[in-house]
This record gives structure tokens, C-alpha cells and sequence, in this order.
């Protein structure tokens, strides 16, 4: 069975997710947070298949009451090393506060457990920024290659 993307169910490969700004399971400096200056912290991305033509990124608030909620969605970004703090060139779509940028986490009591997640994608979406989440998910999965994911928490403290 060839393993292109439209067949392609599991398994996906793994990203590997780095920031300079804090550790895996660490706690996000204030300076990314809403009280900060509100901006993405500088993520490495290893280990993107050579066949990739874009990223993804959705940073997630698992903790949140009721369902986890979205602070940043963006795709369209191009594969690359590097995603840089504010970097512009990709699509932001709507978050969960319908703002089509990075909302970065308020301080929260108790923590909150957050996540960065990268897909790396055989094709560009082209999608308009205000494309619900559900669809973003839907057309991701049939053009997946890998993904990897950095835990954060954020809390008063």
C-alpha cells in the first residue's frame, strides 16, 4: 500500500518542540502571557519531513472550564526551523476569545496545564481566518505528516 496522504491513518511522524523561553512541562514567563506583551515565544521545530509545505500551530489551554480552549491558531506558516515571536507569516485564524492572533494565558489559579501543538502538512490550507476550528481539524487530518506538542503551565505564583 503506498503511503501518501490521503491513505495515510498511522502512524504520523513526531515533531520535536523547543522554546528558548522555558523547558517542557516548565512555566511560561510572564512577558508571553496576556499581562505581559501578549506575544508567542520563539519556537523551534525538529525533525519536519522534507516532503512538508507548511505548518500549523494551535496553542491550547487544556485546563479550561468546560471544553479546552484555543489562544492561537494559525497555519498556512511555512516549514521552517523556527517559529518567531509575533511572526506574521501565516494565516491566524479565530481563537476561542475571537481575536485572530495569540492570546497569551492569564495568570490562573489553581495552574493550568497548556500546550503548544505543531503539524507539519503536505500542502497549505488555504483557508480564510475566520474557518471554524472543527473544519481547520477536519482538513489537517487528511494532510498530516507529523506533529509534536510542548506542555506549558501558566499560574499565580
Amino acid at each position: 500500500m503506498t503511503n501518501t496522504s490521503s491513505t495515510l491513518l498511522f502512524p504520523y511522524k513526531t515533531l520535536t518542540i523547543q522554546s528558548s523561553a522555558f523547558v517542557n512541562g516548565g512555566v511560561l514567563p510572564s512577558v508571553y502571557r496576556r499581562e505581559g506583551l501578549n506575544v508567542n515565544p520563539l519556537l523551534r521545530i525538529n525533525a519536519i519531513p522534507s516532503e512538508s509545505r507548511s505548518l500549523a500551530v494551535v496553542m491550547k489551554d487544556a485546563d479550561a472550564p468546560v471544553a479546552p480552549r484555543i489562544h492561537w491558531i494559525c497555519w498556512d506558516l511555512p516549514p521552517g526551523e523556527w517559529i518567531h515571536p509575533n511572526d506574521n507569516r501565516g494565516i491566524n485564524g479565530l481563537n476561542d476569545f475571537q481575536i485572530s492572533t495569540y492570546t497569551g494565558p492569564c495568570v490562573c489559579n489553581p495552574r493550568h496545564k497548556y500546550f503548544f501543538h505543531v503539524y507539519a502538512l503536505d500542502q497549505k490550507l488555504h483557508l480564510p481566518f475566520s474557518t471554524p476550528h472543527y473544519k481547520f481539524y477536519k482538513l489537517l487530518q487528511a494532510h498530516l505528516l507529523a506533529e509534536g506538542s510542548l506542555l506549558f503551565f501558566s499560574y499565580r505564583g
